[in-house]
């Protein structure tokens, strides 16, 4: 979608599900649990993604050094048809990420209206009124730009690996 951190697509590939899933499963490593020595440990990432891989789907992430919150998790259906395949996929937010944000902008959003309506009430209309206007500016630009960024490579990626691309027209 355009103003939610959210995308739904289609990438047609000429490769049959078997190999589809041989091709994922070859990109995708399983996920790590979270311990404390990966904070203070070099990590190497040996494949793109991380997440599970089958016949039916897919659930997976970019394989990440980092603290990004912002990496999308992906999902995926995969589809036969007479020329190959068809993936359904999309990319998401993490839920909890998500209700923060959620939580953050629209604080910030009904301070600013707040602010902004009570301010033109008082005499001198000061730059201090419009700050969580600019707060909710901020973290709504941060969070839409880091998402799509993330979603772009990982398309790119999967159609890559996929010997893929985006479908034009969807079934």
């Amino acid at each position: 979608m355009l103003f939610l951190p959210f995308e739904s697509f289609y990438i047609s590939s000429p490769l049959k599900s078997g190999e589809i899933e041989q091709r994922l499963g070859a990109e995708v490593e399983r996920p790590k649990g979270f311990t404390f020595l990966l904070i203070f440990r070099q990590q190497s990432l040996d494949r793109y993604f991380s997440g599970y891989v089958d016949a039916r789907g897919f659930e997976i992430k970019p394989a990440f050094v980092g603290r990004d919150s912002f990496i999308p998790e992906i999902s995926g259906t995969i589809e036969t048809q007479l020329t190959g395949s068809l993936l359904k996929v999309k990319m998401r937010l993490s839920s909890l990420v998500f209700a923060f944000m959620f939580l953050w902008l629209g604080i910030a959003g009904i301070a600013g209206l707040w602010m902004v309506f009570t301010g033109f009430t008082k005499k001198p209309f000061t730059s201090d009124t419009l700050a969580p206007l600019w707060m909710f500016l901020f973290g709504y630009l941060l969070m839409m730009g880091c998402f799509n960024y993330h979603s772009w490579s990982a398309k790119n990626k999967l159609c890559e690996i996929l010997d893929g691309e985006i479908a034009r027209i969807h079934p």
